[in-house]
């Protein structure tokens, strides 16, 4: 039987330095992960300090990470081998991309190569796409989502055993950001106009 490997999917974290990292709710999904990729804008070593006390920490870096300097685990983009699987990491990815662009190229030359599966932030809202083998997956913001800032926010979770990626989109219970600053409702943001 093979083993299952399992990876916990950060994106747009936006998080200073708090005593518990990103809460117990975050904590109770990164408990008996393998690994934990984080897509970008993390803006603190001490979240990746905080998340480390879990797994392995891999990141790719967002534009609101000037902060991290060089910290070994950050790079502007990652491509990691775990038990067979190839993922690649990156903040800014054009999905979908603008035609006449093809997905396959866009994958190939932001990573050099093809993976299997692309992880990536920036825009706070999930996103679980398949084009041909390749999933692609942005995990959305477990702090701040994108049309309900202080609402409940999200994380992924994938599984890989030697087979096809699968990956679990995680809907938070708890808003993270507003909660910590003493608000009690989120502030909802008008919808994006064009």
């Amino acid at each position: 039987m093979a083993t299952m490997t399992r990876i916990a999917l950060l994106a747009d974290t936006h998080s200073t330095s708090f005593d518990d990292g990103l809460g117990p709710e975050v904590a109770s999904y990164l408990e008996g992960v393998d690994l934990i990729v984080h897509a970008g804008d993390v803006y603190a070593s001490s979240v990746l300090d905080w998340l480390e006390t879990f797994a392995e920490v891999v990141v790719a870096r967002g534009n609101g990470d000037e902060t991290l300097g060089h910290d070994h685990r950050v790079a502007d983009t990652q491509v990691i081998d775990c038990d067979g699987l190839s993922l690649g990491i990156v903040h800014c990815f054009e999905y979908p991309p603008s035609s006449p662009y093809s997905l396959g190229q866009h994958i190939h030359d932001t990573f050099g190569r093809d993976v299997d599966v692309v992880v990536f932030g920036d825009t706070h809202s999930p996103v679980f796409a398949r084009h041909g083998s390749t999933l692609i997956v942005n995990p959305g913001s477990p702090t701040m989502p994108l049309t309900r800032l202080g609402a409940p926010g999200t994380m992924a979770l994938l599984d890989a055993n030697g087979g096809p990626p699968r990956a679990q989109l995680i809907q938070l219970q708890e808003p993270i950001l507003l909660k910590r600053l003493g608000y009690r409702e989120p502030w909802v943001l008008p919808p994006r106009s064009g």
